[in-house]
């Protein structure tokens, strides 16, 4: 397959992704038809009505991953710097790249394309697939389409094309001073924790409460587990560390501050009735409300300043790395 070509599948991640939820779902109402079933609190006459609707719940949620899986294993994508052929489960498209009028970069979850021709739409969700095709396709849009056609690039170059380009969070390497690894057995721990409280919050249940449906906590408890724990690669993941940062946080710090107010006030005021008191609460509610205002619009007016730096900076860094890629 040339550079200029390439087949793509939806990422094996995804897969594996929606059999888990499938056994999740699929477990659970196992589980709710059950406990209704032997509910002693239930009227006989209304057990298998109620064992049917719950369970019928989680058999629409597992449905719903059943046809996860089954598009992960239909659909394919033939791209070259000509065409877009996309074969789903239950669609075939076939967009010509010369032909697209709009190409608009969203910003959602790992991203995602649309492009508009005069009698067609296609829009590519980038995190179906794995982390090479996604640059791939970026790359391809972004040069294949006059950059006057293109809408919302800065942005999603800053949120999620920039970041492509580096190591992936699953990468061995050193750590810097403000992040921590996240490794299977840092959830292991975690989940060991709650699956022990899930198991006695059933027993306590069953003996004191007689109520059987409470057995569903410890499975629930294991499939969470077992789904985050299988989405977390076997060499951990890097993410940043929560910290303070005052330059950064002064603002939201000063809103918390601020919010504590009213509190403090009706304090202060406590035990006093008369007309002059309402009469200054009404001042005093009118006053922090202006000020809660002002922090909040400070607030917005930093982070749209950042924002629009860092959209800035991440559009040099990609024409800096695509110069550079076209050079070598």
């Amino acid at each position: 397959m040339s550079s200029d070509s390439r087949t793509i599948r939806p990422s094996r991640q995804l897969l594996i992704t929606g059999i888990w939820t499938l056994a999740m779902f699929v477990g659970m109402a196992i589980v709710s038809a059950v406990g209704m079933m032997l509910d002693p609190t239930t009227p006989p006459g209304n057990r298998v009505i109620l064992a049917v609707g719950f369970s019928s719940f989680w058999l629409v949620m597992a449905s719903m991953s059943g046809y996860l899986i089954a598009a992960c294993r239909r659909e394919v994508w033939d791209v070259d710097r000509f065409r877009i052929v996309c074969r789903g489960l239950f669609r075939r498209m076939t967009m010509h790249l010369d032909a697209v009028l709009e190409a608009k970069w969203v910003c959602n979850a790992q991203g995602k394309i649309t492009l508009k021709t005069r009698d067609q739409t296609l829009r590519i969700s980038l995190e179906t697939f794995e982390r090479e095709d996604r640059l791939w396709l970026i790359r391809l849009v972004r040069d294949r389409i006059p950059e006057d056609r293109q809408t919302g690039w800065e942005r999603f170059c800053g949120a999620l094309a920039v970041p492509l380009t580096k190591p992936a969070a699953d990468v061995v390497r050193p750590l810097k001073a403000n992040e921590v690894r996240l490794s299977r057995a840092r959830f292991d721990l975690y989940f060991g924790f709650l699956l022990a409280c899930a198991v006695l919050i059933a027993v306590f249940a069953l003996d004191h409460l007689e109520a059987h449906r409470r057995l569903a906590a410890p499975l629930a408890a294991v499939l969470s587990w077992l789904l985050i724990r299988f989405q977390i690669p076997k060499k951990g993941m890097i993410a940043p560390r929560m910290s303070f940062d005052w330059r950064r946080d002064r603002w939201f710090l000063a809103l918390l501050v601020w919010s504590g107010v009213p509190l403090t006030l009706l304090f202060l005021h406590r035990g006093r009735e008369s007309l002059e008191l309402s009469a200054l609460l009404i001042v005093e509610a009118i006053g922090w409300f202006a000020g809660f205002l002002l922090i909040a619009w400070r607030i917005d007016r930093i982070q749209a300043a950042e924002r629009l730096a860092r959209q800035q900076r991440a559009a040099m860094e990609w024409q800096d790395k695509m110069a550079s890629r076209n050079v070598t």
